[in-house]
């Protein structure tokens, strides 16, 4: 089983804290293989063009949370009802500057 960190977009009520939100978390993300890592905080972001509406309907907002997946269980983790997204937590790595080439 192939374990993968991964960034969650999630709709939460507005104003949690971290810690709502932490819990929040781990009561509606309870897929087997998931594990949320509470040292990364929750960062709240826009929501995207297509659920903004609801989102802001419905008094919420999104954030981004971290984790863990067992691959196998990442389209369940995705179909959770608050999840908007999940995208892979890739590192990002430095690299050099660009040159024109001589004319």
């Amino acid at each position: 089983m192939a374990v993968s960190r991964v960034i969650i977009e999630l709709r939460v009520p507005k104003g949690l804290t971290a810690d709502a939100v932490y819990s929040l978390a781990e009561q509606e993300l309870q897929v087997p293989g998931f594990e949320l890592d509470r040292g990364y905080p929750p960062v709240t972001v826009p929501a995207p063009p297509e659920v903004a509406g609801d989102v802001a309907a419905a008094n919420e907002e999104t954030v981004l949370v971290r984790g863990t997946v067992d691959e196998v269980q990442r389209a369940e983790l995705e179909r959770a009802p608050r999840v908007v997204g999940v995208w892979a937590d890739t590192r990002i790595e430095p690299f050099g500057a660009f040159r024109q080439p001589s004319a």
